[in-house]
């Protein structure tokens, strides 16, 4: 052999001597005693290849049979420690300690911030501060029910309009509620007299909804050797639209914070971002935990938790009402009875019209858009269930298991709004239901995002029907592949009712 030769050699056998010891360490290393069980997985990938990549959240469901409530299970190289009981998930979820968020996301999404920004994947004093701003922020602007009728009527009339233009044809389903919900959100937080134009709508939205899908990628190679995310190239997982979501959320959020400096009054906020300067301007230490870099991603956090999931609900709605019209025969009926076709339906007669937010909740439930939750992660150690989770341990709850469990919705394949009503035809609410999660990172905007979908789709239904193009099936239900998961657009025929 040649010295090139000698080297090549004693390069293969190098690597050879890592690989036989990885191995041997990975098959025979204990895991952390005070973890749940769970599966072992394999070298590098962990349990990734039994998952699947299309519903992930149905091979986690079944390991709830032979290891119980709560599990770990590999994500590539990553313990993640899954719930798969509603109790456990409050009780963990509701835990200070649980808040946390994996510092990968900050080198991959932050790269120039150095931090991460926004509310969604940051923790400590920074989210506290946020929190605690929307929360109050909502409740002294109008992000209440009393509100809601005015600040949605004038995006109800565009989005009837709209319909009535289309009535007695075929419409598509893909934008149909994206420019009102979208809008209705961005008037609340930026104000009235900031409108935007369908075709910027409909921008946002597809970069949006191309996030989502990066996001299960990413998702997936957080969890591997941190090498990987150096290596990969960027268009497998796609995180530029980030970028141009931030981009443009920036160039706008930057606008409007130059004109409410100069046209602030403190006692009486406009918006979001004069309610942030009267906040910042009276408590100047809040400057240490957030700053103005952080608007683009508040607003887009709000925008992403109040309008994506809002339009994909509708849409899984939509096909459930194509497929099954005796659930549209019956809504119908009873907001004609509530009416009398005398006046437009209201957020005051959500009370009596239960069985439209029973309808939607089935809907919330079956659909599972989000059957995984964002990755929490234990700041400290955190004692739960006779087990400790390890400061830094990455921790999900899995929805399918919570919203499918038989114990709590026997028969949980069917689909029955009834299971939201009580003996009396009143809506009830259900401890193991969690479209908007649970704890402390709960969806902010649950309130706002329940009245939406029920003045849209009331409103919609009372003035027109729903059914299939003439001559064809029922459109097949297609769940896409993304975070936040949505139907296939299809298309479907709209036409007038008659009067009552």
């Amino acid at each position: 052999f040649g010295s090139d030769g000698c080297e090549t050699m004693i390069t293969l056998i190098l690597l050879s001597c890592v690989v036989i010891l990885y191995l041997y360490l990975f098959f025979t290393a204990e895991r952390v005693q005070t973890l749940p069980p769970g599966p072992r997985g394999i070298p590098l990938l962990g349990y990734f290849p039994f998952m699947g990549l299309r519903q992930p959240e149905k091979s986690l469901t079944a390991l709830k049979q032979k290891y119980g409530p709560i599990v770990t299970v590999p994500f590539g190289v990553t313990n993640v420690v899954v719930i798969n009981d509603y109790k456990l998930a409050k009780q963990i979820y509701s835990n200070p300690l649980s808040t946390g968020k994996l510092d990968k996301f900050r080198d991959i999404l932050f790269p120039e911030d150095g931090e991460p920004m926004g509310m969604v994947f940051s923790w400590g004093k920074k989210w506290q501060y946020w929190r605690a701003f929307l929360i109050r922020h909502f409740s002294n602007t109008g992000f209440k029910k009393s509100n809601f009728n005015d600040l949605m009527e004038d995006e109800l009339q565009k989005f009837l309009e709209a319909l009535d233009s289309e009535s007695g044809r075929v419409v598509n389903s893909h934008f149909l509620f994206v420019d009102p919900f979208l809008s209705t959100v961005w008037r609340f937080i930026a104000g009235p007299s900031m409108k935007l134009d369908s075709k910027t709508v409909e921008q946002i939205h597809t970069w949006m909804e191309e996030h989502f899908k990066s996001m299960v990628y990413l998702t997936i190679l957080v969890m591997m050797p941190k090498f990987c995310y150096k290596v990969v190239p960027e268009w497998i997982y796609g995180h530029h639209y980030s970028f141009q979501v931030k981009k443009w959320f920036h160039k706008y959020t930057m606008g409007i914070l130059e004109e409410s400096r100069n046209n602030l009054d403190a006692s009486n906020p406009r918006h979001l971002i004069d309610g942030y300067l009267a906040d910042i301007n009276a408590k100047e230490d809040l400057k240490l935990s957030a700053n103005e870099r952080d608007l683009p991603w508040i607003f887009y956090d709000v925008f992403a938790g109040a309008t994506d999931t809002g339009t994909s609900t509708m849409s899984f709605a939509l096909l459930k009402l194509l497929h099954e019209p005796h659930y549209q025969t019956r809504i119908q009926r009873d907001i004609d009875q509530l009416t009398e076709g005398l006046r437009p339906v209201n957020l005051d007669d959500m009370d009596n019209l239960s069985y439209v937010s029973a309808f939607i909740s089935e809907i919330q439930r079956t659909a599972n858009i989000t059957a995984i939750t964002t990755m929490h992660m234990a700041t400290e150690d955190l004692p739960v269930h006779g087990y400790v989770i390890p400061k830094g341990t990455v921790v999900t709850a899995n929805f399918d298991a919570i919203h499918f469990d038989p114990e709590q919705w026997p028969d949980p394949n069917r689909f029955d709004p009834e299971r939201f009503l009580d003996n009396e035809g009143r809506y009830r609410p259900r401890e193991a239901f969690y479209p908007f999660s649970v704890g402390k990172r709960r969806c902010l905007g649950e309130e706002f995002a329940k009245a939406e979908m029920f003045l849209f789709l009331s409103r919609m239904l009372q003035r027109y029907s729903v059914e299939p193009v003439p001559g064809t099936k029922p459109p097949p239900i297609k769940r896409s592949l993304s975070l936040v998961v949505s139907p296939q657009p299809f298309d479907f025929f709209i036409k007038p009712r008659a009067a009552k």
